[in-house]
């Protein structure tokens, strides 16, 4: 698979442009507890914008809101990559899950199944 400048695509499942409320707070450190919606989202990680600068590897409790389907889901996500937005004191973030039970992870993986299905359709 490439993207769209034709070089290897490395993400390890396809991430669908979905926006979702996600609360996110830092786990060492300072306690800082934000909220932000994802830019896209995959089985094993998301992309999202925030206020401020964190060091790549950072780890994160967070919280995910489907709303389509009234469940929350939480774990551990750790920044991948982070880029500072042009102009902006915000950050686009890229973060993997490192961290979920496997039962949030099934609720996760059918609920990108149902939206991909629907944007196919």
């Amino acid at each position: 698979m490439t993207n769209s400048i034709n070089t290897p695509e490395r993400r390890q499942s396809e991430r669908l442009r979905v926006n979702l409320p996600v609360s996110f707070e830092q786990f060492y450190g300072l306690k800082t507890k934000q909220a932000s919606l994802t830019r896209d989202i995959s089985t094993s990680g998301l992309r999202m914008n925030v206020d401020g600068y964190f060091p790549l590897n950072t780890q994160f409790s967070f919280n995910l809101d489907l709303p389509e389907i009234q469940k929350k889901i939480n774990g551990i996500i750790q920044i991948t990559w982070a880029q500072r937005i042009s102009y902006s004191d915000r950050y686009q973030m890229g973060l993997k899950f490192c961290g979920m039970l496997p039962e949030e992870k099934n609720v996760l993986k059918d609920y990108l199944c149902k939206i991909k299905s629907r944007i196919s359709s």
